[in-house]
């Protein structure tokens, strides 16, 4: 149940246009950040009271499994409006169109 949580909230993450995929849509792509598997950590967290679930410390499980991923919060949102036009235009990700 932990593990359906955890993914589950990366479902959401990209239907919110926080995380993306690279063109090919097997690999994280330019706006997943550590920050969005914190989120999916705390996530998972919630469906600790199960038999054998197993509780982790987000930000630091997140630190020494995903430490090569950007910091800081990063979705289209936040992108500058330069920043969205070069994302768009250079159709190297795919993000979920709202």
């Amino acid at each position: 149940m932990q593990i359906l949580a955890h993914e589950l909230k990366h479902g959401h993450q990209y239907l919110m246009q926080e995380i993306d995929f690279d063109k090919s849509g097997r690999h994280a792509g330019f706006l997943y950040d550590i920050t969005d598997e914190i989120a999916a950590l705390n996530r998972q967290n919630l469906f600790s009271d199960d038999v054998g679930a197993t509780i982790v410390h987000p930000a630091k499980y997140a630190a020494s499994h995903y430490g090569d991923r950007k910091k800081g919060e990063w979705s289209f949102g936040t992108l500058f409006e330069g920043e969205r036009n070069g994302y768009c235009r250079d159709n190297r990700y795919r993000m979920y169109q709202k």
